[in-house]
């Protein structure tokens, strides 16, 4: 198979962590057409060191994803609840593993774990490092949808089974028809519809947070559709305004959000009130997408907050 290294990160091979298999189980490998998947106990499972052993061998028929986390970090929480979200609307195309990095932190310095929150994909045995850092949830989702699609085209198309007998993890709070709606609209790239959706959410229920973030990240994603990032991050205009944005959401999707933020608080000083009043709002949208406790955040809310006053 081609190396899916070569499209989503760099890795070491993890393949000698795998339980050694039968000659019967060799002759069916989990990526075979012909293999029986094992039940898992469920979609998102917590580990250690040694009870990863038992899900690596998942890695061939669907991508294993390992989220090393922190407790001592809001921002490990917040992400692991979008990742687990996310792997659970798979149905089974792929597996979350949560490592505590502070319980577990042998396995974390042999994965080459040099921050947190940490992803790491699995794919076929092979490691590819994702990321080491806190990033924006719109950001977390393109990463895992460029997991699935390099996962797809190197054959791993299988799909798990939970086991019903198994200990299920409480459940996660029930969405309002609107917010299920807007999450499927969304997924399907009507966003459109996925805004309508979002906004009749918050028309019913102002104080709730979650449709006001959701209808950041639909709108983000919107404007992503219509051009090409690596493309407009290559070419890096920002002669006009409107080149200036689309520059800022690039970076802010493929490099990082404080290079987005930066990019606009330079040229907020130098340009007239109609155009700093689009700048901010572009600004204080990134900021809801990122979220406050992110310490790039609270220095560009200084340096705004310095420039306006």
């Amino acid at each position: 198979m081609a190396d899916p290294r070569a499209s989503i990160g760099g890795g070491i091979d993890l393949s000698y962590l795998k339980k050694e298999r039968t000659p019967e189980a060799n002759a069916a490998s989990p990526g075979s057409a012909a293999a029986a998947l094992p039940k898992v106990p469920a979609l998102v499972v917590e580990a250690d060191a040694n009870s990863l052993r038992n899900f690596l061998a998942l890695s061939d028929a669907v991508p294993v994803l390992i989220y090393f986390h922190s407790d001592r970090s809001v921002e490990s929480a917040e992400m692991f609840t979008e990742l687990s979200r996310l792997t659970n609307e798979t149905a089974g195309k792929a597996f979350l593993v949560k490592i505590d990095a502070d319980k577990s932190a042998d396995i974390a310095q042999a994965l080459g774990v040099t921050g947190l929150p940490s992803l790491i994909a699995v794919l076929k045995g092979q490691p590819a490092p994702l990321f080491s850092a806190v990033i924006a949830l719109t950001q977390l989702k393109l990463v895992f949808d460029k997991v699935l699609q390099v996962a797809a085209e190197n054959g791993l198309t299988g799909k798990l089974e939970v086991d019903s007998a198994a200990e299920t993890a409480p459940a996660a709070p029930k969405l309002s028809e609107h917010m299920i709606a807007g999450y499927e609209a969304m997924e399907a790239s009507d966003f459109a519809a996925a805004q309508k959706a979002f906004e009749a959410e918050l028309n019913q229920n102002p104080a709730n947070e979650e449709p006001k973030l959701a209808l950041e990240q639909v709108k983000f994603l919107e404007r992503l559709s219509h051009f090409e990032i690596d493309e407009v991050l290559n070419a890096a205009k920002s002669s006009s305004v409107e080149e200036l944005l689309q520059l800022a959401d690039a970076s802010f999707a493929a490099v990082s959000p404080a290079t987005a933020f930066d990019l606009l608080l330079n040229r907020f000083a130098t340009e007239d009130q109609a155009a700093r009043d689009v700048i901010r709002t572009r600004l204080i949208s990134y900021f809801a997408l990122v979220g406050n406790a992110d310490l790039a955040v609270a220095a560009a809310r200084i340096r705004l907050a310095n420039l306006l006053f």
